[in-house]
């Protein structure tokens, strides 16, 4: 993350389509799960900007710029 290096081993827009999957599922079975609701949040957020770059990319959403 130093580096700024976020050479994917699993896409960034992978993570986010999958946190809403795992999110649609459980309000099907009437779950609620805010963190998941947070988890979406914050990988969709990143994903609009770096979304094929690895997961780990989710960081710059909240680092400061260089």
């Amino acid at each position: 993350m130093q580096e700024r290096d976020f050479t994917p081993s699993f896409r960034l827009a992978l993570a986010a389509k999958d946190a809403a999957l795992v999110e649609e599922a459980a309000a099907r079975r009437g779950l609620d799960l805010p963190a998941v609701a947070a988890i979406r949040k914050r990988l969709e957020q990143g994903a609009a900007e770096h979304g094929d770059e690895d997961l780990a990319a989710t960081y710059l959403t909240s680092a400061s710029r260089p």
